[in-house]
């Protein structure tokens, strides 16, 4: 097992490891979530933490998530079920990114058809009031419905080219982490327990 440096980050077998270090496993979880640990949500700084770390790579990246706790032995919660449970997480992420952009672009289109006929509309308005355009309050009503209709386009133009991005990334990055290696290391035995989950492919946000 050989260790290295990159980035700021350790290498360990040819993947970057993001270290995770807490007092004891409680501290992983979100202290006011009342579900059983395997269905509780994650705390937010561990979270952020991880899926920053992860997003600053290439998302073909071979990385893992190494957590260490300084007071493992104080714990009831068992190495299984913290693997569990942040799979279950990040999966659980995944699959809620999956369905917003699912909506974002089902509205982007909803959207671009309403601003199509909307254009449709003030192009055929502006056409009939065209031989009108010597008086000056026609000609005002002929140039605002022609910037209207254009920009009613706008906001689902910029939904479908750009906003659905940084879903489909973040979605990348829930299924990265639900999908890495982990291990656990109790800092006082240095003992590691460590789970192995081959890489899933991702499917198409798109379907």
């Amino acid at each position: 097992m050989k260790s290295q440096r990159k980035d700021g980050y350790r290498v360990e077998d040819g993947k970057i490891c993001i270290d995770l270090s807490l007092k004891d496993p409680k501290q992983l979880f979100d202290s006011r979530d009342p579900a059983p640990f395997l269905e509780r949500d994650l705390d937010d700084d561990a979270v952020d933490y991880i899926v920053s770390g992860v997003q600053e790579f290439p998302s073909k990246t071979k990385m893992k998530l190494h957590i260490f706790f300084s007071q493992k032995d104080q714990s009831t919660i068992s190495d299984s079920e913290i693997f569990a449970s942040i799979r279950h997480y990040f999966k659980y992420m995944e699959d809620m990114a999956s369905k917003k952009l699912a909506r974002s672009i089902k509205n982007a289109q909803f959207f671009l058809f309403c601003g199509v006929i909307l254009l449709i509309g003030c192009l055929t308005t502006v056409e009939l009031l065209s031989s009108f355009e010597h008086i000056t309050i026609i000609k005002l009503i002929r140039s605002g419905l022609e910037i209207a209709g254009w920009v009613a386009l706008w906001r689902p133009l910029e939904l479908l080219f750009f906003d659905w991005w940084p879903m489909y990334e973040r979605r990348k990055s829930m299924n990265k982490v639900a999908t890495m290696d982990i291990s656990i290391t109790d800092t006082k035995t240095n003992f590691i327990t460590t789970t192995e989950l081959p890489q899933n492919k991702l499917t198409n946000p798109f379907n």
